[in-house]
C-alpha cells in the first residue's frame, strides 16, 4: 500500500546527520527525507542544509521541503536558492501552495527552476492547476494531500476533488495524480 517511505534528520545535529543519512539509504532502505525547518529551528537555505543536501545528493534520496507561506523559515524562495545550488537534486516543495500569494510566487520560481516539484496540498482551485500546467506543465506537480489534517481528509480530499475537476488532458492529470510520484520514486 505504501511503496515508498521517507525519514528525516536533524540539521542542528550536524555530522550526526550524516550518518543517519547513511542509515536511512543503507540500513533502512528509504527513498527520501523530509524537512518541516520551521520546526527544527533553521531555514530552508542555512548553511547546515549544505552539508546535509550534499549527502542526499551522493546516496540518490529525494529531499522533501516543506514551503509554508506561513513561516519565513520555510520560505519558498529559500528553497528555489538550494535548488539552483543542487541541480542535480529534484526537490518536492510540500505546502507551496497554502496562499494565493505564495501560490503566484511558485509559478515565477517554477520557470526558474525545473528542478522542484510541487504538492498539490493547499491548492486554492482547479483553474490555478489548469493555469500552471499551462505555464510549466503538468511533470511539475505532485499529488500531495491533507490526509493528517481536520475534517478527515479521507472524508472528502480536496485537493483530489481540485484536480479532477481541472481542465487539463488526461494524461496531465495522470502525471500529477501518479506517474510524476513514480518517476520521482523510480517505480516504473
Amino acid at each position: 500500500r505504501f511503496p515508498v517511505a521517507c525519514g528525516t534528520v536533524e540539521p542542528l545535529h550536524g555530522a550526526r546527520s550524516l550518518d543517519e543519512l547513511e542509515r536511512i539509504k543503507h540500513e533502512l532502505h528509504l527513498e527520501g527525507v523530509v524537512w518541516h525547518n520551521r520546526f527544527q529551528g533553521v531555514a530552508i537555505d542555512h548553511q547546515l542544509m549544505r552539508p546535509l543536501l550534499k549527502k542526499v545528493s551522493e546516496l540518490g534520496l529525494v529531499p522533501l521541503i516543506h514551503t509554508n507561506a506561513e513561516s519565513n523559515m520555510e520560505a519558498v524562495w529559500r528553497l528555489e536558492r538550494l535548488a539552483l545550488e543542487f541541480p542535480e537534486l529534484t526537490f518536492v516543495a510540500m505546502d507551496a501552495l497554502t496562499t494565493n500569494v505564495n501560490s503566484q510566487l511558485v509559478l515565477d520560481i517554477a520557470k526558474r527552476t525545473p528542478n522542484i516539484l510541487f504538492d498539490t496540498a493547499h491548492i486554492r482551485s482547479s483553474a490555478y492547476i489548469r493555469h500552471f500546467v499551462e505555464t510549466v506543465g503538468s511533470r511539475r506537480l505532485i499529488f500531495g494531500s491533507l490526509f493528517y489534517s481536520y475534517p478527515a481528509s479521507y472524508e472528502r480530499c480536496a485537493s483530489l476533488e481540485e484536480v479532477k475537476t481541472a481542465k487539463i488532458s488526461d494524461e496531465d492529470m495522470l502525471s500529477i495524480l501518479s506517474l510524476n510520484a513514480k518517476r520521482l520514486f523510480r517505480l516504473e
